[in-house]
C-alpha cells in the first residue's frame, strides 16, 4: 500500500488507463482535421476574373498628362 513518500504500485497502471482516451481522442481529431484538409485541396478552383472588369470603360487616354 503506497503512502505519501512512496508511490502507489496502481498508480502507474491507473495513469496509463487515463491516457489512453486521451491519445485516441488526439489520434481520432488528427484523422478528421487531415481527411478535410485533404477533401478541399481535392476540387480545384481555378482563377476567376473579377466581377466588375467586364463592365468597366477606359476611354480618352492621353500620354503626357496634358
Amino acid at each position: 500500500m503506497g503512502g505519501l513518500v512512496e508511490p502507489s504500485p496502481l498508480g502507474a497502471q491507473q495513469s496509463e488507463s487515463n491516457m489512453r482516451p486521451i491519445l485516441l481522442g488526439v489520434a481520432l481529431v488528427v484523422v478528421v482535421v487531415t481527411v478535410i484538409v485533404l477533401l478541399n485541396r481535392a476540387t480545384p478552383k481555378g482563377p476567376t476574373a473579377p466581377w466588375l472588369a467586364p463592365t468597366i470603360r477606359i476611354d480618352g487616354l492621353t500620354v503626357g498628362g496634358e
